[in-house]
């Protein structure tokens, strides 16, 4: 500002209601008044973003929910889709809707600006992050489980700090991304193409059955009508297990009665399960578990191809592994190697 006299040269500092050179007052100037009255665009953006509805903490992130909300939105979805089984067949804990629960209000406190709207969405992505990094049980690269991983860390990037608006854009494109990553991968990373393995059992302990990630124990109306698991009864024992969204089914039976002639027995255990192929030995190892045994080509009235596997156990027990896979392009016998390489029997009780 200038001097208001001629005799002043020195400048009028900011907020001065006086010159500091001469003692002219100035306050009452019109042009002094609109100066001291006009708002100050920054100040009247951080008033505005101090606190929420509810009294919460805020900032850019409540001023602009947009990018997280949406990122958390996304999260939602593809945590609805893993718990709830839409393009999986793994069955995942109940705590996991805790999540999907988590991200959807944590973006509705963030849209309608409530409460401590920044500080539950940070804790809702950190959540999100531990519970896919403990649901992947150390296959951090499976594309069942990374995708998710991924997405929680852009969710906590997008939530964390002050974010401009480069980083809220980043954040929504790649969150975004993460999540379509994650409902793809919830399909396309069970089964054979998964890099982890579960262990089937049937609470006895008497065998230990390792099948891919994504395989889980299953019923015989399960199966039915690509693989027919028999009924109970008599001293066989039998176990189903499968991944309907794979369409692979297999069935385990250990008698722990008087062995039964071993060629006969197969062939007719064949018919049991549901075949309708001729019982034709192939050259074929059968499991390492089975101290001998023959491997036949499995075929049902369903179109489900694969193997099945009679066998001696050291003990003198009879035990049978089929796997069938329904459908072209089905990896029935690439499943049955793998079960079969991971089988492992127990000594039957005395």
């Amino acid at each position: 500002m200038e001097a208001l006299s001629d005799g002043c040269t020195r400048p009028i500092p900011e907020g001065a209601d006086e010159c500091p050179e001469c003692g002219e007052p100035f306050a009452f100037l019109p042009a002094h008044k609109r100066h001291r009255k006009a708002p100050n665009p920054e100040r009247r953006t951080i008033s505005l973003t101090e606190t929420t509805t509810l009294g919460g903490i805020t900032g850019v992130t409540t001023a602009h929910p947009g990018a997280p909300a949406a990122v958390l939105a996304v999260g939602a979805v593809v945590w609805f889709l893993r718990a709830g089984g839409v393009l999986t067949d793994i069955d995942e804990p109940l705590g996991t809707y805790a999540v999907l629960a988590a991200d959807l209000v944590a973006a509705m406190l963030l849209v309608l600006s409530l409460g401590p709207a920044r500080l539950v969405a940070q804790l809702a992505a950190l959540g999100q992050f531990f519970a896919a990094v403990y649901l992947a049980e150390g296959n951090y690269a499976s594309p069942r489980h990374l995708p998710f991983i991924t997405h929680a860390a852009f969710t906590f990037v997008a939530l964390v700090g002050e974010p401009g608006p480069v980083r809220r854009a980043l954040s929504v494109a790649l969150g975004v991304a993460a999540g379509i990553a994650a409902g793809i991968g919830l399909f396309l990373g069970n089964g054979a193409a998964s890099a982890g393995t579960v262990e089937l059992t049937d609470g006895s302990g008497r065998f230990r059955l390792r099948a891919p990630e994504g395989y889980r124990a299953m019923s015989r109306d399960e199966m039915v009508p690509h693989l027919h698991l028999p009924l109970p009864g008599g001293t066989a024992r039998h176990f189903g297990f499968g991944n309907r969204a794979r369409r692979v089914y297999g069935a385990l039976t250990i008698d722990d009665g008087p062995s039964s002639q071993l060629v006969g027995g197969c062939q007719e255990h064949l018919r049991v399960l549901g075949g309708v192929n001729a019982p034709v030995p192939l050259p074929v190892r059968p499991p390492a578990a089975f101290q001998s045994g023959l491997v036949f080509e499995l075929r049902t009235a369903s179109g489900a191809v694969g193997r099945l596997s009679c066998g001696q156990l050291s003990d003198g027990r009879v035990a049978a592994l089929a796997v069938v896979a329904q459908g072209e392009g089905g990896d029935g016998e690439a499943v049955f190697e793998q079960i079969a390489a991971g089988l492992r029997i127990g000594r039957g009780q005395k």
